[in-house]
C-alpha cells in the first residue's frame, strides 16, 4: 500500500511538472525598477548628503539593497535594475519597490509599490519630470495605471515612452 502510494504521488509530481513545461515557460527581460531621478527636500531645502536606500523584493524574496548619497543640491539618480527572468503563465511577477531616506538622523519612506510588469517606467505610466521628495510631506497614495503607489514624491508632468 505504502509503494502503491509513493508510486501515485511521483507520478502526480511528474505530471503537474509535464503540464507546466507544456504551458511554456518564457525568458524575460524584466525590468524590477525603472531609473528615477529627482531631489530630496526638508522644509524646502535640499537634503545634502541624504543616504537613499532603495530596496527591491522579487516573487517575495529579498533580491537587493543598494545605497545612494543625495549631492550638496539634494540631487539622486537610482539607476535602472533589469534581470532576465524564467517565467511560466502559472506565476505573476511581482518586484516589490521601497525607497527609503535616512537624513538628520530620521528615516523616511518615500516610495513603496508593487511592480506587477516587467515593462520599464511602467510604476507611473512615464518618467516623471521635476521630481521632488519632501521629506516633510505625508505619504499618499497615487492612483497610477498599473496600481497605487505610496509616496511622498511629487512631479510636474510623466514623459511618455514608446
Amino acid at each position: 500500500m505504502k509503494i502503491l502510494l509513493v508510486l501515485l504521488l511521483t507520478f502526480s509530481i511528474s505530471a503537474c511538472e509535464a503540464d507546466v513545461k507544456l504551458l511554456g515557460t518564457k525568458i524575460v527581460d524584466a525590468v524590477l525598477f525603472s531609473p528615477l531621478e529627482g531631489h530630496v527636500l526638508l522644509n524646502g531645502s535640499p537634503a545634502s548628503g541624504a543616504e537613499i536606500t532603495r530596496i527591491i523584493k522579487l516573487q517575495g524574496e529579498e533580491y537587493s539593497e543598494e545605497k545612494f548619497k543625495a549631492d550638496s543640491h539634494g540631487h539622486f539618480k537610482l539607476p535602472l535594475v533589469r534581470e532576465e527572468l524564467e517565467l511560466t503563465p502559472l506565476n505573476q511577477f511581482l518586484a516589490s519597490q521601497r525607497i527609503f531616506v535616512q537624513y538628520k538622523d530620521e528615516e523616511y519612506l518615500i516610495w513603496n509599490f508593487g511592480k506587477m510588469d516587467t515593462d520599464i517606467h511602467s510604476e507611473l505610466g512615464g518618467s516623471p519630470i521635476d521630481l521632488t521628495c519632501n521629506l516633510t510631506d505625508e505619504l499618499r497614495r497615487v492612483e497610477t495605471p498599473r496600481g497605487g503607489l505610496m509616496t511622498i514624491c511629487h512631479w510636474r508632468e510623466l514623459k511618455e515612452h514608446r
